[in-house]
């Protein structure tokens, strides 16, 4: 089976898709939130490659919450180190001691994929990897929002051999990854169960990373988990 990757989306723009939040909701979900330096490490997915959509506004879901929070409480430090190809090992390496220095009160740790991909993924090897690189932000009062990856393999455009693995391996990555939040108290963003995922109008035409719709679906998904941890903190 096969998709059309250049389907249009069923709305006309961004504001008129139920999938999404407008920045009116962005900022009374996140009204008062007490994060001041938003730092985000991590591979393709953190930077938030993919291809702009028209009546969508543009950068990736982290782009998108550094907007928001800016929005709703009028300033924000930013910094995006997220790099394209990065395994979960590189990034702890190239970027991990930057963002650190950053002193981020806020931070997004969004890596694993490539090593999703490999033959030799080893979900015991990564789920340690990950924890530890977490806790280099939990064990110093950060708050971080890990993510689990839309799920490609239900897109409809993959050999049917080729998708069932890459799906187990996703849901396994996807998994691991919010057990670590769980553990260690971050803020996670499950967007694999997503059943957007199935729908052509979020990929980009390269088959592996999601466009500007699929970015602010994941934006939205964020932001209110956000506004959720917030709930509960306060409570």
């Amino acid at each position: 089976m096969t998709g059309t990757l250049s389907a249009p989306p069923l709305y006309r723009n961004e504001k008129e898709d139920p999938r999404t939040l407008d920045p009116g909701a962005s900022d009374r979900l996140l009204a008062g939130a007490p994060w001041r330096r938003f730092a985000v490490i991590g591979d393709s997915v953190a930077a938030g490659v993919g291809e702009d959509v028209d009546g969508y506004g543009s950068g990736g879901w982290a782009d998108r919450i550094a907007g928001a929070l800016e929005s709703a409480n009028g300033t924000l430090g930013y910094l995006n180190l997220g790099r394209r190809g990065l395994r979960l090992a590189e990034v702890r390496e190239q970027q991990l001691a930057r963002a650190l220095a950053f002193e981020p009160d806020l931070a997004a740790v969004a890596c694993g994929g490539n090593d999703v991909l490999r033959r030799d993924f080893d979900p015991d090897e990564f789920t340690r990897a990950f924890t530890d690189l977490v806790s280099e932000f939990t064990r110093r009062g950060v708050t971080v929002i890990t993510v689990g990856v839309f799920d490609i393999s239900r897109a409809g455009f993959l050999p049917a051999r080729l998708s069932a693995l890459l799906g187990r391996k996703v849901r396994t990555f996807s998994e691991r990854t919010a057990g670590v939040a769980a553990e260690l108290g971050a803020v996670h963003v499950s967007l694999t169960w997503l059943d957007a995922a199935e729908d052509p109008s979020i990929w980009s035409e390269d088959r592996l990373h999601v466009n500007g719709r699929g970015n602010a679906i994941a934006a939205a998904v964020a932001i209110r988990e956000l506004a959720s941890h917030l709930e509960t903190a306060a409570r």
